[in-house]
């Protein structure tokens, strides 16, 4: 009798705990809800403009949870005045108390924006470094499927995988004194790609095709 009512008590006990950590959990899915745009703000360089629909805190079982919808990042390019923008769709963010978290996105089959780039992630990791489970990137006929690493605290990416229509696709980040080179790097047909950085740039085949400040700030 004894030994039932002290598993009694530790059961109690232990429900308590979750009960007390589930509530933690939702607090601190309101404060990133509340702090999210300062944060962005900070993170991101002022010429990146995330826009997002209603971003709001989730119900998940001992975890931090917020979502949003119609998330899409928009960038300039080597064309004075045009703009590429990269269409996440609904996305959904998970945090445990150790600081590891999970990040899924799901951009919408059809949209109203000429040519997006459609990004779907599904990703985890810590805010040291990111494992890509699972990338795919599409537009038009292109479509690339890579997984790696990034990391926005060592401003770094380590990406492989497979694409198709890279050579159309890669023309709009490719700078016009290096165009010649992409009929070389690139093909229409399926070919294995890496995505990479060094200090100063974002590398694809090892050409470079983004200025690395264009994604990260300064440190």
């Amino acid at each position: 009798m004894l030994l039932k009512h002290k598993k009694t008590i530790i059961l109690s006990t232990i429900i308590f705990i979750v009960f007390l950590l589930q509530i933690g959990y939702g607090y601190v899915s309101h404060k990133i809800v509340e702090q999210f745009p300062k944060n962005v703000n900070r993170m991101l360089p002022p010429y990146i403009h995330l826009n997002y629909e209603k971003l709001k805190p989730d119900i998940c079982f001992m975890a931090a949870c917020v979502s949003a919808q119609n998330v899409s990042l928009t960038l300039p390019t080597e064309t004075p005045n045009s703009f590429s923008v990269f269409e996440f769709g609904n996305v959904q963010f998970k945090s445990n108390l150790l600081g590891n978290y999970t990040l899924n996105t799901n951009p919408p089959t059809s949209t109203k924006l000429h040519h997006p780039i459609q990004i779907t992630i599904s990703a985890s990791g810590s805010f040291e470094k990111a494992d890509i489970h699972n990338l795919i990137i599409r537009q038009n006929q292109f479509q690339a499927t890579l997984t790696g690493t990034f990391s926005v605290k060592k401003q770094e990416i380590d990406l492989t995988g497979k694409a198709i229509y890279l050579t159309d696709f890669a023309q709009q980040f490719i700078p016009d004194n290096l165009q010649f080179l992409t009929s070389f790097l690139f093909k229409n047909n399926q070919q294995e790609i890496t995505v990479s950085t060094d200090e100063n740039w974002v590398y694809m085949m090892n050409l470079p095709i983004l200025p690395k400040s264009m994604l990260f700030q300064k440190r």
